[in-house]
């Protein structure tokens, strides 16, 4: 497996090859262009961090999540960094009854599923045995 480099020697040694003299100019310019989309990925992100969510925002990533998306999914669907969702459900507790409410509704749509699979799938079907054996773990620990 491949040493990954931390982010800030990952970004000085960017800076070494766009400054060296003795490297090729493909090099070199293939380097400076990643260092520039890494500044711009860093700004990009710092400013949807701070950003203020409106109620339409909120919204949407509430009905997203009841649909099965995950917060990343929700937040990216509404324009939103996760953090910022994070913060609101700490400010705002009924956005984040609102938000949990929805992850009961979703995951009530994929037991639906998951029963149906079981119950109506063929018997010589892998999916079919995994579906019931998923829904009657669930059951017994729900039960217990």
């Amino acid at each position: 497996m491949a040493k990954t480099l931390p982010v800030d020697d990952l970004v000085a040694l960017l800076e070494e090859v766009a400054d060296c003299d003795g490297v090729s100019p493909e090099l070199r310019n293939r380097a400076a262009n990643m260092y520039v989309a890494w500044q711009r990925r860093v700004r990009q992100h710092r400013a949807r961090a701070g950003r203020p969510i409106s109620a339409e925002q909120k919204a949407l990533v509430v009905d997203a999540i009841a649909a099965g998306l995950s917060l990343r999914a929700a937040c990216d669907l509404a324009g939103v960094h996760n953090s910022t969702i994070y913060r609101e459900i700490r400010r705002d507790p009924e956005f984040g009854a609102a938000i949990e409410d929805a992850r009961l509704v979703a995951a009530s749509f994929a037991e639906e599923r998951l029963e149906e699979i079981a119950l109506d799938g063929p018997l010589d079907s892998i999916a079919t045995v995994r579906a019931a054996e998923i829904v009657l773990r669930h059951r017994t620990a729900r039960y217990r």
